[in-house]
């Protein structure tokens, strides 16, 4: 089952975001639910690549999800 709904951030870090950028128009229900929760749900506080922004000032690999591992192939490999 897939969505054809983009998802708009509430993260004020979504319009510099490479993972967001990069994985938001994903359309599997997968994406879409990880992407509501760490980027819309307003729990982006547990967002590791947030975490490592505000830290270093710098934008973690678009690769790295916000759970701070890097995006399995399997997750890689759904639309």
């Amino acid at each position: 089952m897939t969505t054809n709904k983009m998802i708009k951030s509430d993260c004020e870090l979504a319009s510099e975001c490479t993972f967001f950028h990069t994985f938001n128009q994903r359309k599997s229900i997968a994406w879409q639910g990880f992407l509501n929760v760490y980027c819309k749900a307003g729990v982006s506080f547990l967002c590791e690549r947030r975490k490592y922004q505000f830290e270093t000032g710098c934008q973690p690999s678009a690769n790295l999800m916000p759970t701070g591992r890097l995006v399995p192939p399997a997750l890689a490999a759904l639309p």
